[in-house]
C-alpha cells in the first residue's frame, strides 16, 4: 500500500475510532486552573485531551504535570497593550492561524472549549469554519472581551453565575464555576481560631505588584498584632518581600506561585486578595473571610462585581484601591476585624454560593456537542 493510502487510512481510522477535545487556555491560572478541573472530568469519561497554551513560562509549569499534549501559541492579547500590542497581534495572526489548523487537522477533535482570553479566540473561530463545534465557559459576571466576541458563534456558554448576561441566551448553562475537589473538602476539615491570627496574600496567579507595596506598608502592623502571613507575590518582588518580612519580625512565607493553594487555605484565618472570578469561587467555597482588593483596570469592572457578589453573601468586605490611601483602608478594615471577634464569627458562618459539581456538568455538556 503506498504511503498516500496509509496516510488517508491512518486518518480515517483516527476520526472514527478517537474522542478528542481540545482546551483553548492560557496566560493565567485564572483560564488555565478551570479548565484543568473539566480537562479531569472529561478524561474521566475517556475523552482524549489536547491543549492549546501560550507561550508564557508558567503555562507549562502549570500544565506540565499532566499527560496531555500541549500546543504552545505565540500570539498576545491586545488588551492594556496599545497600538503596539494591537500591531503585534495583526501581524502574528496570520502565522498563528496557520498553525492552529494544522493542530485542528492533526487532532481531529469533536469539540473545543476555551475558558475565556486572547488564546481561546482563533481555535474557536477557525474551528467554527472546518464545523467543528465548540464550548466557552464566562466565570464572571461581566463577560470579558474574549467571550463576548465568541459568543454568535459557539455551540453551548456555560457560566459560572446567573447575573452574567449570558444566562439568557437559550445555548447556555448555568454551572457555577469549576474548583478542584479539594478546595471543597478545606472547610469540612478547618478550625478557625477567635479572631484571625494566619493571612493569606493573594495577588492572582502572576500576583499583584499594588498588594505587594500594600504589603510592605502594613507589615509593622502584621508585626505588632503578631499575624503570620502567607504571601503569593510578583515573581520579580520576591526577594525584597522576604527581606522586608524578616526584617520586620513577621513569620512569612511568600512565593511567587502556590501550586497546592488548598494548603494554604487550610493554614490562614484571614484573606486579603484580588477579586477574580476563580479566587472568589474559592474563598467562597473555602469559607474563609476575605478582605478583597478589586483590580481597577478590570474588564468592565468584572473584578468590582466579583468582590460585591461575596461581599453581599456576608463573608467579604470590598475595599477599593484609591492612591495612597488604599493600605490605611486596609488597616482600618483589619482593625475592625481583630477587635470585633462577633463579626468576624459571623463571616465564617455562610454557606457556599458554588456548587461542587460544576466540572462534571460543563463535561457532560461537552460530550453532547459530539452529537450534533
Amino acid at each position: 500500500m503506498c504511503c498516500p493510502a496509509k496516510e488517508r487510512l491512518r486518518e480515517a481510522f483516527m476520526s472514527f475510532n478517537t474522542q478528542r477535545v481540545i482546551i483553548a487556555a492560557g496566560g493565567t491560572g485564572g483560564h488555565i486552573v478551570p479548565s484543568i478541573v473539566v480537562a479531569k472530568e472529561l478524561k474521566k469519561k475517556g475523552v482524549e485531551i489536547f491543549w492549546i497554551c501560550s507561550t508564557r513560562k508558567r503555562d507549562s509549569e502549570i500544565l506540565s504535570s499532566y499527560n496531555w499534549k500541549l500546543y504552545p501559541l505565540d500570539i498576545k492579547g491586545v488588551k492594556g497593550r496599545g497600538v503596539y500590542g494591537v500591531l503585534n497581534y495583526f501581524f502574528s495572526f496570520p502565522k498563528s492561524a496557520r498553525k492552529v489548523a494544522a493542530i485542528l487537522k492533526e487532532v481531529k477533535p469533536f469539540a473545543i472549549f476555551g475558558c475565556g482570553g486572547y488564546l481561546s479566540v482563533l481555535p474557536v473561530l477557525i474551528g467554527k469554519l472546518k464545523g467543528i463545534p465548540a464550548c466557552i465557559h464566562e466565570a464572571e459576571t461581566a463577560p470579558g472581551l474574549a467571550n463576548k466576541a465568541l459568543a454568535p458563534f459557539v455551540d453551548l456558554i456555560t457560566t459560572a453565575y446567573t447575573e452574567c448576561p449570558f444566562s439568557s441566551l437559550k445555548k447556555t448553562v448555568v454551572t457555577g464555576q469549576p474548583l478542584r475537589e479539594e478546595i471543597f473538602k478545606v472547610k469540612k476539615r478547618k478550625r478557625f481560631s477567635s479572631k484571625p491570627q494566619n493571612l493569606l496574600i493573594l495577588g492572582g496567579s502572576q500576583g499583584a505588584n499594588s498588594l505587594d507595596k500594600i504589603a510592605l506598608k502594613l507589615i509593622p502592623f502584621f508585626s505588632e498584632h503578631n499575624l503570620a502571613v502567607i504571601h503569593q507575590c510578583r515573581e520579580e518582588n520576591l526577594n525584597y518581600l522576604i527581606s522586608a518580612y524578616k526584617e520586620g519580625g513577621v513569620k512569612a512565607e511568600v512565593k511567587p506561585f502556590i501550586k497546592e493553594i488548598e494548603e494554604a487555605y487550610s493554614q490562614c484565618d484571614l484573606i486579603i486578595s484580588r477579586a477574580g472570578a476563580n479566587a472568589v469561587a474559592e474563598i467562597d467555597v473555602v469559607g474563609v473571610p476575605a478582605i478583597l482588593i478589586p483590580l481597577p483596570s478590570s474588564s468592565y469592572n468584572h473584578q468590582l462585581k466579583n468582590a460585591l457578589l461575596l461581599e453581599q453573601k456576608g463573608q467579604g468586605l470590598c475595599v477599593e484601591e484609591e492612591k495612597d490611601k488604599t493600605d490605611k483602608k486596609v488597616k482600618e478594615v483589619l482593625s475592625y476585624l481583630l477587635s470585633s471577634p462577633e463579626k468576624y464569627r459571623e463571616m465564617i458562618k455562610k454557606e457556599p454560593l458554588t456548587p461542587e459539581n460544576a466540572a462534571l456538568k460543563i463535561a457532560e455538556e461537552i460530550v453532547k456537542l459530539k452529537s450534533r
